[in-house]
């Protein structure tokens, strides 16, 4: 295990929205041990970045990602909550990192891990106290959303006539 060379300068939350899709009979109690099972609903994350200005002739250092999380029913799945929660995230890279290209990526995939699980733990905790129990988001992987990996992508599909 290493250290990552990415750095979270700050994460702050823009909104954080998780309601009962259904008023609850609050007169008569729920009892639930088990969590809600996130198979087949829909989740929809949105996910933007940013480089920092920087001197010309410098290496951009400074990064900004920004997430959005909605939930909400599958095609036949009822979740009994709405979600919609979205926070940005600034990061640096402060030591040297020798290829260059791999920086911005290294922030969107690494940051947008980092978001996503402060995500997760926001969702997890307001809903572990709600009507109808806890719920977990399931766990995501953000490598193709790197810069990296588009940019691999576009190159295959112009290699490719397309």
């Amino acid at each position: 295990m290493k250290a990552s060379p990415l750095k979270l300068n700050s994460l702050k939350f823009l909104r954080v929205s998780v309601f009962p899709r259904d008023e609850p009979e609050i007169l008569t109690p729920v009892e639930r041990a088990v969590s809600i099972d996130t198979n087949g609903v829909n989740i929809h994350c949105s996910l933007t970045h940013a480089v920092a200005d920087h001197a010309e002739g410098e290496e951009p250092r400074d990064y900004m990602v920004s997430m959005a999380i909605q939930v909400s029913d599958g095609p036949e799945k009822v979740i009994p909550y709405k979600v919609d929660v979205a926070c940005v995230g600034y990061f640096s890279i402060p030591h040297a990192f020798p290829e260059a290209d791999r920086r911005e990526d290294i922030a969107v995939v690494n940051g947008a891990s980092l978001l996503y699980g402060a995500i997760r733990e926001q969702v997890s905790s307001i809903t572990s106290r709600c009507w109808y129990g806890e719920l977990q988001l399931p766990s995501l992987n953000f490598h193709d959303d790197g810069p990296l990996a588009q940019k691999q992508r576009k190159e295959a599909k112009i290699a490719h006539g397309g």
